[in-house]
C-alpha cells in the first residue's frame, strides 16, 4: 500500500492519535501548575499522591505502545515478504 493511500485509509485514527498526544501534552504542562495554585498543604499533598499513584492511566499507556510495537514489527515483517516476492 503506497503512503497516500495509507493516510487516506487511516485518517481517522492518525486525527484521533495526533488529538490524543496533544491533550497528554497539554495536561502535562499544566497539571502541576495547577495543583500548586493550592494553598492548603494538606490538600495538595492528597492531590499529588492521587496523581503519583494512578497507575491505571500508566498501564492503559503501556498497552497502547505495546500493541503499537508489535503491529509495527509485524507490518515490517509483512514488508519483508511483500518485498521479496516482487
Amino acid at each position: 500500500m503506497e503512503p497516500a493511500e495509507f493516510l487516506r485509509q487511516h485518517c481517522d485514527e492518525l486525527a484521533l492519535y495526533d488529538r490524543m498526544t496533544t491533550a497528554i501534552t497539554e495536561c502535562e504542562e499544566h497539571l502541576f501548575a495547577e495543583v500548586e495554585k493550592i494553598a492548603d498543604l494538606e490538600q495538595k499533598i492528597k492531590v499529588y499522591a492521587a496523581i503519583a499513584t494512578n497507575h491505571e492511566l500508566e498501564a492503559m499507556a503501556a498497552k497502547i505502545r505495546r500493541r503499537a510495537e508489535r503491529r509495527f514489527r509485524q507490518m515490517r515483517r509483512e514488508q519483508v515478504i511483500y518485498t521479496e516476492q516482487h
